[in-house]
């Protein structure tokens, strides 16, 4: 899971996909932790040791979080590669869903490409309950606390201090005080961005796998 440290203004940042994360990779004064270090870290707070400064954990409302993913994925994506990818060469978070595209490896190229523009948000939604757990694009958010190995959950982070992407006051404070330079949006995606996306089925769905995450962070539920 995305974690990073600062040492020059002791803290830890953890976030999500498609929450900052490409940005946060950018930052020369943040190191991207590897998965050991995640666990001693997490073995040292766990014993109230807090050397390298408080936590933070950037969160995204679960809406706009979920159509920044369509439209990268499902739009964005396909329509900028020059050509289109076989069956591997499309990233796991897209190849994840194409059993319920119909997508095989016998599939041709143009034809896997032309199932993911062709699906519509709507369908997305619909598949979402059977592929949700099993990237981290998709993932609740609530489960960065959470330091696993091959399924198994091996240390745990206490989240301290929680900043809102969509809050004003949290971004500032995250570029004046942390030094995380928001100047430039690294992988930002373009397409529809609006809540007219969501059926009431869809919003239904989402509002069901991703309801701690509503909860936790204080988001509001669209019904």
């Amino acid at each position: 899971m995305p974690y990073f440290i600062c040492r020059s203004k002791p803290h830890l940042l953890a976030t999500n996909l498609k929450v900052m994360f490409s940005t946060l990779t950018t930052q020369t004064h943040l190191q991207q932790l590897s998965r050991p270090s995640q666990l001693w870290h997490s073995y040292l707070r766990r014993g109230h040791i807090s050397e390298f400064g408080p936590q933070y954990l950037i969160v995204r409302d679960p809406y706009r979080r979920l159509i920044s993913f369509f439209n990268d994925k499902f739009r964005q994506h396909p329509l900028g590669i020059a050509e289109a990818c076989g069956y591997d060469e499309w990233q796991t978070c897209q190849r994840i869903f194409f059993p319920y595209l119909g997508v095989t490896r016998a599939t041709p190229p143009v034809e896997i490409r032309d199932a993911l523009l062709g699906t519509s948000f709507e369908q997305f939604a619909a598949i979402l309950p059977q592929v949700f757990q099993q990237d981290g694009h998709l993932r609740p958010q609530n489960q960065i606390r959470f330091v696993s190995v091959k399924g198994i959950i091996l240390g745990q982070f206490p989240v301290e201090h929680v900043l809102k992407m969509e809050n004003s006051a949290d971004m500032q404070f995250l570029s004046e005080a942390l030094g995380t330079n928001l100047k430039t949006r690294h992988n930002a995606t373009s397409g529809t961005n609006s809540d007219d996306l969501f059926t009431n089925q869809s919003r239904k769905t989402v509002n069901r796998l991703y309801a701690v995450d509503f909860q936790e962070y204080g988001y509001d539920l669209h019904v």
